[in-house]
């Protein structure tokens, strides 16, 4: 019971503290990280993928196309590029500027201890959380090749609660204090 009250006090002093933010004009513009967009982008993939799943079963024979092979290397790549573009921007700056890896405080963008980095980290996350949209397509791609055996409960799992988790995080914690969990979450999914 203690550990549910540490929670919903934390998360009242984190609302409060968003709250003036965006009463101040600091709050970085973090497009779809409201709760309905998080439910809404989620039921579209549980929808897309049991649509995918019931009729490549029904078709009993995977998707061919002279191209299909191209648009899966040109995914991969893309995948590849955005996890390399989030782990050089934590990077930057980490190396800019005196910070820890982890455990820092949360500087927002625009405030009297901004130096400048603060709105660049905030985009760098809102990049790693927009990516995890774009990695829906690692399901469906199974999906149309009839690799079943891929898309697990954990897969799907995965896929739908990654998203909530850093859409929920990332209005709060915009900057230093959260590199680690792009940085560790990076990986590129080969289908």
């Amino acid at each position: 019971m203690l550990l549910l009250q540490a929670l919903s006090d934390s998360y009242s002093e984190q609302l409060v503290q968003w709250r003036s933010r965006v009463d101040a004009g600091f709050q970085p513009d973090l497009p779809g990280t409201s709760w309905q967009f998080l439910v809404s982008a989620n039921i579209f993939y549980l929808g897309v993928t049991f649509a995918l799943y019931k009729y490549m079963g029904y078709r009993g024979v995977p998707f061919k196309c002279k191209s299909f092979k191209s648009i899966l290397l040109l995914y991969n790549f893309t995948c590849v590029v955005l996890a390399g573009y989030v782990v050089w921007g934590i990077m930057y700056s980490a190396r800019s500027v005196q910070r820890n890896f982890v455990c820092n405080r949360t500087v927002i963008p625009g405030d009297g201890d901004d130096d400048g980095h603060a709105g660049f980290l905030a985009h760098v996350f809102w990049v790693f959380f927009a990516q995890k949209f774009w990695e829906f397509l690692d399901t469906w791609f199974f999906l149309l090749r009839m690799s079943f055996r891929q898309v697990t409960f954990l897969h799907v799992f995965h896929h739908c609660s990654i998203n909530i988790v850093v859409g929920l995080i990332l209005p709060f914690r915009t900057s230093t204090g959260t590199c680690i969990c792009p940085f560790c979450s990076m990986r590129s999914c080969t289908c």
